[in-house]
């Protein structure tokens, strides 16, 4: 987790607004998690020790802005539909970087929030669990 809080910090320092979306984004995945595991089928899933490493590894679901251009990235207007088709890209970076850790890494319990973990002490890994979305969302 040391990782990942090193690679959110330089983040949360670019401007103020940035790191309270990651502290709302944390809290966010929390409550999101526990009612998730409240539903059938979730609940032998999604354990507390789930919950936390989602929590913590909340930063890292902006990572790919890292990727944007600042004069797109910290634009103080509103942004033109094409600079709105560029920011978007942020989620297949971030899909992208995630995957290529996973991929050098694949023993290394790094988080996978496309895949909560699976029963029976199964294998997280990309080939027995879903895929980051080309989008970016969160499967479960």
């Amino acid at each position: 987790m040391a990782i990942i809080y090193a690679l959110a910090k330089p983040a949360e320092r670019r401007d103020d607004e940035t790191g309270r979306h990651i502290d709302r984004t944390r809290a966010f995945f929390k409550v999101l998690a526990g009612n998730l595991r409240k539903s059938p089928g979730l609940s032998a899933r999604i354990d507390e020790t789930y919950i936390r490493t989602l929590q913590s590894a909340a930063p890292l679901h902006d990572i790919g802005k890292v990727g944007i251009v600042d004069n797109i990235l910290l634009k103080p207007g509103p942004l033109s539909p094409e600079e709105f088709e560029i920011i978007k890209t942020h989620t297949t970076i971030g899909a992208d970087t995630l995957q290529a850790v996973r991929r050098q890494y694949p023993q290394n319990p790094f988080p996978n929030p496309s895949a909560p973990p699976k029963r029976g002490g199964q294998s997280n890994s990309p080939e027995n669990s879903s895929q980051v979305s080309r989008r970016g969302s969160l499967s479960v």
